[in-house]
């Protein structure tokens, strides 16, 4: 029979998602420079809290450029893993100094 815990309230890690933003088109002579170049305006403009790799609901469209090359745009919902802090203080995880009781 495996022990239960006790039901305390958690915390925990959260994803939390910010409104969509569309990086400017990117043009370069060839469709990963371009794939590239719109990925570093989407973080630009995003800011350094988000990464692309949490961003939900993203994606890159290409396309060839009229005078050669590709143009690339990037767009999807920033998103960052924020720690969701108790809602009382921690309990003490040390025990207390000998001779002081608990």
């Amino acid at each position: 029979m495996l022990p239960l815990l006790a039901a305390d309230a958690a915390y925990a890690a959260v994803l939390v998602c910010e409104a969509s933003i569309a990086g400017e088109g990117r043009q370069a002579a060839n469709e990963t420079e371009a794939r590239r170049a719109a990925l570093e305006n989407w973080q630009a403009k995003a800011g350094p809290r988000f990464t692309w790799r949490l961003a939900t609901n993203k994606g890159i469209v290409c396309a060839a450029a009229a005078g050669g090359g590709f143009v690339c745009k990037a767009t999807g919902h920033p998103c960052a893993i924020q720690q969701k802090p108790p809602d009382a203080p921690l309990k003490r995880l040390m025990p207390a100094t000998p001779g002081s009781g608990i």
